[in-house]
């Protein structure tokens, strides 16, 4: 009788109930399934591995994919990274108290609604609250529809900072124009319509890049048989960034952004610096001293057999 580990277990398991497609970031907590994943005869050894950045990208696939197949599916999040959510949930009395104070000292205060209006099923609230308060909503591609574009306050989905055509622009400059933005249920980003990256805040970004799940390849290489969906797919970053009006830099190696970051600080404009980089070996620090030696990977006694 085959002997096999926990994570070699779960994945037979999926299998049996039918499960076709697993969408999550690899990482520590997930080594035995990813290693099981791999090593599981019913799944082709040259099949791509969906992949998500996060584990919320991954519930929203599984989402996506159980609407356009309209078939039986679970988008779920995993308790662990579920805290860092909680974390930043509440508000303090106080924090609140302010927020309010703001909003109502503003003169032309906009609601930007975002995709996770709809995930809450918080439209209604939404409604509600912009008919309280008479201040307009403008809804990211994710959140249009969160509130019907036929009401007084909708004044509809800015799709993108810049449009090619000058009437795409229009929701572009009402955001701009706004002294107080209200963020409900959506992400503001460098790309996001309510940031201007070309203003002159000197907000500079460093992005460490390596397209891959650097730690995760070299643990699964290094103690479960060989990496499996840990390559990623990134875009130019330094395009990305000019396109949205920022200075884009990009270093050889690490060591350059010694000299590039106080560049960068010079600029009086948004600054987004790409740092490709290789390998690299675990950390030989104390507190690492419990990743030295990762966990077994092979069937121990009392495991489950089969």
């Amino acid at each position: 009788m085959a002997r096999l580990s926990g994570g070699e277990v779960l994945a037979r398991s999926l299998v049996r109930e039918g499960v076709e497609v697993v969408f999550g970031p690899p990482g520590i907590q997930t080594y035995g399934l990813v290693a099981g994943l791999r090593n599981e005869p019913a799944i082709p050894p040259d099949l791509d591995p969906p992949r998500a950045g996060h584990h919320v990208h991954g519930r929203r696939l599984c989402a996506r994919l159980r609407e356009a197949r309209r078939g039986a599916g679970r988008a779920g999040v995993g308790l662990y990274n579920a805290a860092s959510g909680l974390a930043t949930a509440y508000a303090r009395p106080a924090q609140l108290r302010e927020a309010a104070r703001v909003i109502a000292a503003a003169r032309l205060p906009l609601i930007y609604a975002g995709g996770g209006v709809a995930r809450s099923d918080a439209e209604d609230a939404l409604v509600r609250l912009a008919e309280a308060t008479n201040i307009p909503v403008v809804t990211s591609s994710g959140g249009k529809g969160t509130i019907p574009d036929s009401h007084p306050l909708s004044y509809g989905s800015c799709f993108s900072p810049r449009g090619e055509r000058q009437e795409m622009n229009q929701l572009f400059e009402v955001m701009q124009a706004a002294d107080v933005v209200i963020g409900i249920g959506g992400r503001f980003s460098l790309g996001n319509p309510a940031g201007n990256a070309s203003s002159t805040a000197n907000v500079v970004t460093v992005v460490f890049r390596n397209d891959s799940y650097g730690n995760v390849a070299r643990d699964l290489d290094l103690a479960f048989g060989g990496a499996y969906g840990t390559d990623l797919h990134n875009p130019d970053f330094v395009a990305f960034a000019e396109s949205f009006g920022a200075v884009g830099m990009r270093a050889a190696d690490p060591m350059e952004l010694g000299t590039l970051l106080p560049a960068a600080l010079e600029r009086d404009a948004a600054v987004v610096i790409d740092v490709p980089f290789g390998d690299m070996p675990i950390p030989r620090a104390p507190q690492f001293a419990p990743v030295y030696e990762l966990p077994r990977t092979q069937p121990q006694d009392g495991l489950i057999e089969s």
